[in-house]
């Protein structure tokens, strides 16, 4: 039976009522803003001057078929008759705000104490969200297969959608969580905007991956951040297949000694697509340990940004911190703006960064043509292998069949 909706906390009432005042006062950043300038946020104004977007009932099918707890949101409304829940472990809570927080109420305390509502997409989405999912896996438990939260959108209303998540991890707890945002038949502007918030207990391991096929009307503003505590652990993949316009801004605060965050992330622009990623990975505490790669391939007219941090504060001795972008431009039009960063005030640290960005080698390209493979095979080929560095994390087969076959298809609009 489900619960009854109690309303929010007033702590959350609180806090809508200030990101309303800090949206009215502030609105959405301009390119003028140093971290949003490269991202037209223009292509977002006719799904902004909307109203939420309008639920419409559709015909559907799971684009990934995995063996996995299964969330489904259609056009920003969570359709339990289409979700497959049954068979979660006992005091393993996963449903939406309303009837989570009427189960335990304490969770309602832990929305917003991460997310930034100075940015103005935060702020917009906590003064609109109406609901969200909570997942919530106790102390002890290691989630036997993954939740597969998948936002599925089609129709022909424009508009808005403000999503909502929060996970929360106790000690020595275990899950895996994938998203995947998917347009199956949009005819229509739709803005996503979704805010991510993740609590990660000691010695707990939370593996999410992002997966975004936005198609030309779907855009996507994202913003995940997450906590972990000592020894805890966040596996993080962003695959940004395709879009119009996807932000992701992901981060993660390193906050107990030994806690640990891996970041991989690919992104494939072609024309008419922009995708813009922020990452900040914070060494709060000593003895931690990131390491980030994120590779992009641009092409036609596509535009792709990169720009990551890596913050290590005072007190953060034996931090061990590893960034690198690598990218790949296969057409003159293209471009990929790149940016990454080292903010370090600690003395006893191992850290590096870089950047490359470049052009097939054409010395491969002969190599395999020589071999009697053409020339668009050979490059399809060469991108692949590109990628395939980041895939091979990738500890689930079907996902990862999933994604490689959907980048092979890409690569052959490219």
């Amino acid at each position: 039976m489900e619960a009854t909706n109690l309303g929010w906390s007033p702590s959350i009432r609180q806090l809508k009522n200030d990101s309303k005042n800090i949206f009215q006062s502030k609105g959405y950043p301009a390119t003028s803003n140093e971290e949003y300038k490269y991202l037209p946020i223009q292509k977002l104004t006719k799904a902004i001057n909307q109203e939420k977007l309008i639920a419409s009932t559709s015909d559907f099918s799971l684009p990934i078929n995995l063996d996995a707890y299964v969330v489904f949101i259609e056009n920003g409304q969570f359709r339990k008759d289409l979700s497959t829940l049954n068979g979660l472990p006992e005091n393993v809570l996963v449903d939406t705000f309303t009837n989570a927080f009427s189960v335990l109420p304490e969770l309602a305390e832990k929305v917003g104490k991460l997310a930034d509502i100075s940015d103005g997409f935060v702020a917009k989405n906590t003064a609109e969200f109406d609901n969200g999912i909570c997942i919530f896996i106790p102390n002890n438990l290691q989630l036997n297969k993954p939740i597969y939260l998948v936002h599925f959108f089609s129709g022909s209303s424009s508009g808005c959608v403000y999503w909502r998540n929060l996970v929360v991890l106790g000690e020595q707890s275990s899950a895996e969580l994938v998203s995947h945002t998917y347009d199956a038949n949009l005819n229509a502007p739709v803005l996503l905007n979704t805010v991510s918030e993740f609590s990660v207990a000691k010695n707990a391991r939370l593996d999410i991956s992002s997966l975004q096929e936005t198609g030309s009307l779907l855009s996507e503003v994202n913003y995940s951040i997450g906590k972990i505590h000592s020894s805890g652990l966040i596996n993080h993949f962003a695959f940004c297949l395709s879009g119009s316009l996807i932000r992701n801004n992901t981060q993660f605060l390193l906050h107990g000694e030994n806690a640990n965050c891996n970041m991989f992330g690919v992104f494939l622009p072609t024309t008419g697509e922009t995708i813009d990623n922020h990452t900040l990975v914070d060494h709060r505490v000593p003895n931690c340990q990131s390491n980030e790669l994120y590779k992009g391939v641009a092409s036609g007219k596509g535009t792709g940004v990169f720009n990551g941090k890596i913050f290590v504060r005072k007190d953060a001795q034996k931090t061990n911190a590893f960034q690198s972008n690598k990218n790949l431009l296969l057409s003159d039009d293209s471009a990929i703006y790149t940016k990454p960063q080292l903010e370090i005030y600690a003395d006893d640290v191992k850290c590096s960064h870089g950047s490359s960005t470049g052009q097939l080698d054409e010395k491969a390209l002969f190599y395999l043509q020589t071999r009697g493979i053409g020339l668009e095979a050979a490059r399809k080929l060469l991108v692949t292998a590109f990628a395939q560095e980041i895939l091979n994390e990738v500890g689930n087969s079907t996902l990862k069949e999933y994604l490689e076959l959907a980048i092979e298809n890409k690569l052959s609009t490219f």
